[in-house]
């Protein structure tokens, strides 16, 4: 067993994750706290591991139709992303995918620059997965 000290959910324990903790241990050190502990910082089973294995699928709005994203995760690492669309000039949506996909499967995260010029398909695509990795979240 072992506790679980990301409060942030970024998925490590930093800096700000052990400030956090050093003040919840001086409050309880010094009879100041006496509650249940922050879910962040309870002990957990699966405490390792923060997404479910899965395919999950989010819809959200790029220029002017939906765009589908899919994105599959196994043993906490996201292994593909998908996405589609209608959009009526599918260059941006073109142009912005790839860029994305390999980015997001190289960080690990949605959190990537937009692709330059192609703005809502991009914003649509991170949204997507943000979304879905929510859905994923243990």
């Amino acid at each position: 067993e072992t506790i679980v000290g990301d409060h942030n959910g970024d998925g490590k324990v930093d800096a700000a994750d052990a400030a956090c903790i050093l003040q919840y241990a001086a409050a309880v050190g010094a009879g100041l706290f006496s509650g249940t502990l922050p879910e962040f910082m309870q002990t957990t089973e699966n405490s390792g591991t923060i997404y479910n294995d899965g395919i999950y699928t989010a819809t959200k709005f790029g220029y002017d139709s939906d765009v589908i994203v899919t994105v599959t995760i196994e043993n906490d690492v996201i292994t593909d992303v998908t996405a589609s669309c209608n959009e009526s000039d599918m260059y941006y949506f073109d142009t912005a995918y790839p860029v994305l996909k390999s980015r997001i499967l190289e960080k690990q995260s949605a959190d990537v620059d937009a692709v330059s010029g192609s703005t809502y398909s991009s914003d649509a695509i991170r949204d997507g997965v943000r979304d879905c990795l929510s859905q994923a979240k243990k």
